[in-house]
């Protein structure tokens, strides 16, 4: 994998696109960015998936990373086609540094709601802090830290 820029590189190199960017620029950025999460989670499934689901898995590697998701019992849930399990377990996968991050519990949430079906967001009304109110929230099962895949 990559390694990545520290956040105020990154930020100088985006100034280049001028602001506000457009939405064509935008998008071939973010397919760029996500090419090889995209590619690991093809590679790694063994169950056939919905484009909502594979969505999901996505932005959870590119978050978590290659590494991380291939050792992760969420994509074993997947790919024994416990998708109820599944979708229970990126909740567990909330915590940074050892503590848990309000940002990562909104991500989870929008990738779990996103998993099962219950959020589109191709469309325009769609806003990440709304993926809050469908009910996904950590449960007092033992949670993980992105970083090291441990509690």
């Amino acid at each position: 994998m990559v390694a990545k820029k520290p956040c105020a590189a990154a930020f100088a190199e985006l100034q280049a696109y001028g602001q506000p960017m457009s939405r064509t620029t935008g998008s071939l950025l973010l397919e760029a960015d996500t090419r090889i999460a995209r590619a690991a989670v093809n590679n790694l499934l063994q169950a056939p998936l919905d484009d909502a689901q594979f969505g999901a898995l996505v932005s959870f590697t590119f978050n978590v990373g290659i590494g991380a998701f291939s050792r992760s019992r969420l994509l074993r849930l997947v790919n024994n086609g416990e998708f109820e399990g599944a979708e229970r377990e990126f909740m567990r996968w909330v915590k940074s540094n050892g503590r848990v991050l309000d940002g990562l519990v909104t991500r989870r949430s929008c990738e779990s709601a996103m998993f099962r079906g219950d959020v589109n967001i191709s469309s325009p009304r769609f806003r990440r802090q709304d993926c809050g109110q469908l009910g996904a929230a950590p449960d007092a099962e033992e949670l993980l830290d992105i970083r090291t895949g441990r509690p």
